[in-house]
């Protein structure tokens, strides 16, 4: 199980760089925009869901293949995830010229745009994404059917190895690879990467000893009430998690700053916190808690989801970018909350641990997308976090009732309604976030939200200001003025044609449409 869990975390390593570079290389082709990135994010997980349930049917067929057939199965679906890497971007770039052929060259940003460039990006990413999903089963299916078997929260095992190398991936891709090698350096390296995972796949498929068949469960005519409830807990978690990240993202802007450093770090602090939960899952298992585990990681995953309200708060005293540490506990119950479910449900068979990573997948593809496009523009940060809290209450009041003991099961029940009540009351009513703290203290100020971003305009006369997600845009001021008219003043005849980068308040446009020249407008 060492050395399986070595290549996942080789295989996180690079999946991550891979969706890092991907992101970007489909950035250049279909705009920047924010509903570009929700629907890649949205199909990046469909893929991996989508692969987690084919390849645990797959493996349910294949009940006779012995542990090394079924690991040479996984080193070939990680040699075709290498092998994608540059097809994908290939394919991206295909579907665009496509699209310029049939729709001609224009300005891109409508529903129907969206929509259209968003089925581009699925169609690209969802072979390669799958590949990546059917990893799990197939490796599960593999060290079950080994010499030994393979204990019951093998699949944790797997997930905290591939979580971890996902942490290190999005943190050296954006702080030093990219910087080191370009995108296409970096997309070779991961590549690279990959394709040495398979061949060690390989290379332990040789060595490895059968068990001796076991009989295989009888098939189920339809869930057991636990399972059910084990698939929806899977669901919420993925669901809430993901939306989350969208929210915390927004949240945490105006201190972190919009560089692509920034995300990084959020999404590695993330991981990283979602490792460090599955490796306390993980003790809590070795010790026969596995069931304690999973009542008080849901009983605490509601007040922790809020705990980014506080942080986040311009009152609260915490230095830039140490806010976003707030996110960081609820992060941890995600962390051992995921692979436990799993664990519960598949008792470490490939053919039940794809079904039920789907389930989880698919929360993590409606997730961002009802935060992007439905919560954040219509309620805002603080509601919406409070909305997804509502899920997380619910469970944690079902998983204090199911207390084994009745006298704590009751008081806990009750502790736990009663705290979800009085904080989801409360945090939301005594924070403010960043763009209200501004609006507070100007009654002039107008706050505008859509799918994109938060946006502040305030000030009166020449204190005039605009601040988008919390950071300050432009500011009116006579130098935008001058970068028009000054270089326009030295030429031997009026301008004919302008461009400006980055229209801003406007300034420097209205200033060069002033001279009667023809003034194109681009923003980055």
């Amino acid at each position: 199980m060492n050395a399986l869990a070595a290549l996942f975390f080789a295989s996180g390593f690079a999946g991550l760089a891979l969706e890092t570079v991907w992101l970007r290389l489909m950035m250049a082709r279909f705009g920047c925009a924010a509903p570009l990135v929700s629907a890649f994010l949205a199909a990046f997980m469909a893929g991996l869901g989508l692969g987690g349930w084919w390849a645990g049917r797959l493996t349910r067929r294949l009940g006779d293949w012995d542990a090394g057939r079924l690991l040479r199965l996984y080193a070939g679906a990680e040699l075709a995830v290498a092998l994608s890497a540059r097809l994908v971007p290939a394919a991206a770039s295909a579907a665009r010229a496509a699209l310029d052929a049939a729709l001609g060259a224009r300005v891109w940003g409508g529903a129907g745009d969206y929509a259209v460039s968003g089925a581009a990006v699925a169609a690209a990413l969802l072979p390669a994404c799958a590949l990546m999903g059917a990893s799990f089963p197939l490796a599960l299916a593999a060290a079950r059917r080994r010499e030994g078997g393979s204990p019951r929260e093998s699949f944790s095992a797997l997930y905290a190895a591939n979580v971890c190398g996902a942490a290190v991936g999005t943190t050296l891709t954006a702080l030093a690879l990219i910087e080191a090698f370009g995108l296409r350096g970096t997309l070779n390296a991961a590549a690279a990467l990959e394709a040495a995972v398979a061949a060690g796949a390989f290379a332990l498929s040789l060595r490895l000893r059968t068990a001796p068949r076991r009989p295989r469960p009888a098939p189920r005519t339809s869930p057991e009430p636990a399972d059910r409830a084990g698939l929806a807990g899977l669901f919420v978690a993925g669901f809430c998690g993901m939306a989350m990240e969208v929210v915390w993202i927004r949240l945490y802007t105006p201190y972190a700053g919009t560089t692509i450093y920034a995300f990084a770090s959020i999404l590695a602090a993330y991981l990283t916190a979602s490792f460090a939960g599955a490796v306390f899952y993980r003790a809590a298992a070795r010790r026969g808690a596995a069931a304690a585990a999973v009542e008080i990681a849901w009983i605490a995953a509601a007040p922790l989801s809020l705990l980014p309200l506080s942080t986040a708060d311009p009152a609260t005293p915490i230095p830039g970018f140490l806010r976003a540490l707030g996110l960081v506990p609820f992060s941890v119950v995600l962390g051992a909350l995921t692979p436990a479910l799993v664990d519960r449900l598949s008792g470490g068979e490939g053919e039940t641990a794809g079904p039920a990573y789907a389930a989880n997948l698919a929360g993590c593809v409606l997730g961002p997308l009802a935060a992007g496009f439905l919560l954040l523009p219509r309620f805002g940060e603080r509601a919406a976090l409070a909305l997804l809290a509502v899920p997380l209450f619910v469970a944690g009041g079902l998983a204090a009732r199911a207390r084994r003991r009745p006298l704590v099961g009751r008081f806990g029940a009750v502790a736990v309604w009663t705290a979800a009540a009085a904080l989801g009351a409360l945090l939301p009513a005594v924070t403010s976030t960043f763009e209200e703290t501004v609006a507070a203290s100007r009654p002039e100020a107008l706050i505008r939200r859509d799918y994109q971003a938060s946006v502040v305009a305030a000030g009166v006369g020449r204190g005039r200001f605009l601040l988008v997600d919390g950071q300050q845009m432009t500011l009116l001021t006579p130098i935008t003025k001058a970068m028009a008219h000054l270089p326009a003043a030295l030429l031997e005849r009026a301008p004919r044609r302008a461009l400006v980068i980055c229209f801003g308040m406007g300034t420097t446009f209205r200033s060069l449409v002033s001279w009667g020249a023809q003034t194109t407008a681009v923003e980055l």
